[in-house]
């Protein structure tokens, strides 16, 4: 359990460290790369798609 949470832990600590590297991105006045454009668009499309299936799993006829 604890190699678990220390994996995921560790994951979570990269993620946060590269978004937080372009956070800088806007206060520089820069326009965002594409890649940024698309890992933006990915995670609100896992988020839509997420609530959707959430929600059709707690509402939904079975």
């Amino acid at each position: 359990m604890k190699h678990s949470a220390r994996t995921i832990g560790r994951w979570l600590g990269q993620v946060r460290g590269s978004l937080n590297s372009r956070l800088g991105l806007l206060k520089a006045g820069k326009p965002p790369r594409v890649s940024d454009i698309i890992l933006g668009m990915t995670l609100a499309m896992s988020v839509v798609v997420l609530l959707a299936w959430l929600l059709f799993r707690l509402f939904g006829r079975d």
